[in-house]
C-alpha cells in the first residue's frame, strides 16, 4: 500500500501525517426508506470520520460514503449492522 498526503514542500517532512487515509466505502442493503443522506453517514461514522456522502449517487441507488480511516487499527472489509428510522446498531 502507498499512502500519500499533502505536502507543501517546505515544512519538515516528519510532520506530514500518514496515519490515516481517505476511502470511499459503498453501503448496500438498506431499504429504500432508510436510504438517506443522514443514514448514510451515521452508517459510516461506524467505520470512520465521515467526509462527504455522495448525493448523487444516493439519488441513483449507489450508496457511497467518503471517510477517513485510521491506519493504527484494524480494517475490516465486511460490516453488519442494524438500522432502525431513528438509531444504529452495531
Amino acid at each position: 500500500m502507498i499512502i500519500l498526503n499533502d505536502y507543501d514542500g517546505f515544512s519538515d517532512i516528519m510532520y506530514v501525517p500518514l496515519d490515516f487515509v481517505w476511502i470511499w466505502v459503498g453501503i448496500k442493503g438498506l431499504p429504500a426508506a432508510l436510504s438517506t443522506t443522514t443514514t448514510m453517514r451515521l452508517v459510516a461514522e461506524t467505520i470512520g470520520v465521515v467526509l462527504q456522502v455522495d448525493h448523487d449517487g444516493l439519488q441513483r441507488g449507489l450508496a457511497r460514503v467518503r471517510i477517513t480511516l485510521p491506519l493504527n487499527q484494524p480494517v475490516r472489509l465486511d460490516r453488519r449492522i442494524r438500522v432502525s428510522p431513528t438509531n444504529v446498531l452495531k
